[in-house]
């Protein structure tokens, strides 16, 4: 599975509109639609904006293989991503 596959599915899986996820990136809706078609790359932040949003782990993604066609990660960012999805998810699941 892509990598925005799993943020399609998820977000349509809890009835969330491109619309809600746009507001929550404050940016416009046909931006979101790029890049839920793979036109435009999420940022690092913008990307844990939308996991917690669509209350996805950030580390599901770091086994997709499709990954760096949503964002671009170095090494450094990815360690980054799963600390702070441990961080995020262990959090609200107390």
């Amino acid at each position: 599975m892509k990598a925005i596959d799993l943020i399609i599915k998820n977000r349509k899986r809890q009835e969330i509109t491109q619309k809600q996820c746009a507001q929550i990136l404050n940016v416009a809706k046909s931006t979101y639609s790029e890049i839920e078609k793979g036109r435009i790359q999420l940022k690092a932040d913008d990307f844990l904006i939308l996991c917690e949003f669509l209350k996805i782990k950030p580390s599901e993604f770091l086994q997709e293989k499709q990954t760096e066609t949503l964002i671009s990660l170095t090494t450094h960012e990815k360690k980054i991503l799963t600390e702070a999805s441990k961080i995020l998810f262990d959090k609200t699941s107390k």
